[in-house]
């Protein structure tokens, strides 16, 4: 070997172990980041009351007439029957300290077992980026941290469609899947499209559509009506009536304002700046779509359109029920595991700034919108009177929480005198439900 050659050698290895170091080093920095978000999420769960969403106590409410009545009254509309008892049996047992913490490890499970729905063997930093993105969110971290059914729902899907692809029997995941439609019936349309879309390593299925569709339909048949059972009681409660079937849409806003609110709670749901680095990122991949020869995505073509289902899905869903964030949970997931298979490594820089944006609205959070309320006071009801395009900067997601968690007191008035217990001082300090019992007697 020439002085040269040796010289080149050399200059190789070295880039190569400078290379292996900052890969070292980033996952480092991913996992520490995610344990330390971690951390944070589960000590605001724990010294947390049962948070501020009035749901919350609707929900509190159907798991105790079960208790006192043994009668279950939905808490809105269809009911969300395995999350209503799966959150009120932890708020009986162990308080809001509990099932907060429940409500945020069942989460955590999640995200650590969305990429395993795709690849059996992620990269570190591919799954890490992914993880991170995903428990850094102001929406998945700080909406799965209250006693509410959003986390139950997603949760068991993910299991299901984790089962879809590594299980050798897709019947295995009927199970997980009923209980999400059980937990929130709309689930059902992502649990129909899982079913049909995976595509699971064992799979032998032949190519023609039309067979694959009838070899898929059983399991699709049997998994809507094992959920579809979860709502019986609330049937009959309706003496077999189907108006409670039904929501409440903000119609009143008009088509423009519906339009607004989707758009502005879109991109309040992913944060201003990382709504423009998606945007950056979704017009290169449409035009490299254009390009055969070249693909911005390490992703194979069945997991690209179960992805694409359940992101336009959700978006329909929520276009027409611009409502609450957390009803995007879905396409934040699928948004973020996207982003975490982007091909070229220079992308992928797009990842971490969305983790470091992310991170930031946890203390403060740019918005593009200014809206004035009608009250200021804590209990009033939520009434807009007008907005205009402004650009500022309002409070983090972990000061609106610790605001939001103030709300309880707006809800004692519910759970004053139900069957000689006064559940008023439970309620507020977030203590077990079942010392209301203690206390009353």
């Amino acid at each position: 070997m020439t002085p040269k050659t040796q010289e080149v050698a050399k200059s190789s290895h070295g880039r190569e172990g400078t290379s292996r170091m900052s890969k070292h080093i980033l996952v480092f920095l991913l996992a520490a980041t995610s344990s330390l978000t971690a951390i944070i999420s589960i000590n605001l769960a724990l010294r947390s009351n049962y948070g501020g969403h009035h749901d919350i106590y609707l929900m509190l409410g159907s798991f105790l007439s079960v208790i006192h009545d043994g009668v279950y009254k939905p808490s809105r509309f269809t009911g969300y029957p395995v999350a209503e008892i799966a959150v009120g049996a932890s708020a009986w047992l162990g308080g809001s300290s509990l099932s907060n913490t429940v409500n945020y490890g069942i989460f955590l499970i999640t995200a650590l077992t969305f990429p395993f729905c795709f690849d059996t063997k992620p990269s570190p930093i591919r799954y890490l980026l992914f993880t991170c993105m995903a428990l850094t969110s102001t929406v998945l971290a700080f909406d799965n941290i209250i006693s509410i059914d959003y986390p139950w729902a997603t949760f068991f899907w993910v299991i299901g469609c984790a089962t879809l692809k590594n299980s050798k029997a897709r019947s295995n995941s009927i199970i997980p899947m009923a209980l999400a439609i059980g937990s929130r019936p709309i689930f059902a349309l992502f649990a129909i499209s899982s079913i049909y879309l995976i595509d699971h390593k064992f799979s032998r299925e032949p190519a023609n559509w039309i067979v694959r569709f009838k070899e898929r339909l059983s399991t699709i048949i049997t998994t809507t009506f094992a959920g579809g059972l979860f709502y019986l009681p609330a049937w009959f409660w309706h003496n077999f009536g189907l108006s409670w079937i039904s929501a409440e849409p903000p119609d009143n806003q008009g088509l423009i304002g519906l339009a607004g609110r989707f758009i502005l709670k879109l991109i309040q749901a992913f944060g201003l700046v990382q709504t423009l680095i998606i945007i950056v990122i979704v017009v290169l991949l449409v035009m490299a779509k254009r390009n055969r020869n070249h693909t911005l995505l390490i992703m194979s073509k069945h997991d690209a359109n179960f992805l694409g289902a359940i992101v336009i899905s959700n978006l329909l869903i929520f276009a027409r029920m611009p409502v609450q964030l957390s009803y995007l949970q879905p396409l934040l997931l699928c948004c973020f595991y996207i982003l975490s298979r982007l091909r070229n490594s220079k992308l992928l820089i797009a990842a971490l700034m969305i983790i470091g944006f992310n991170l930031i609205n946890w203390t403060w959070q740019p918005r593009i919108v200014k809206i004035d309320y009608e009250s200021d006071d804590i209990c009033s009801k939520t009434v807009a009177t007008g907005a205009k395009i402004q650009l500022w900067v309002d409070d983090g997601r972990i000061l609106e929480f610790e605001k939001g968690s103030r709300k309880a007191k707006c809800y004692r008035g519910w759970f004053g005198q139900i069957k000689q217990a006064d559940y008023s001082p439970v309620i507020i300090n977030g203590q077990p439900l079942r010392l209301a019992i203690d206390n009353g007697k």
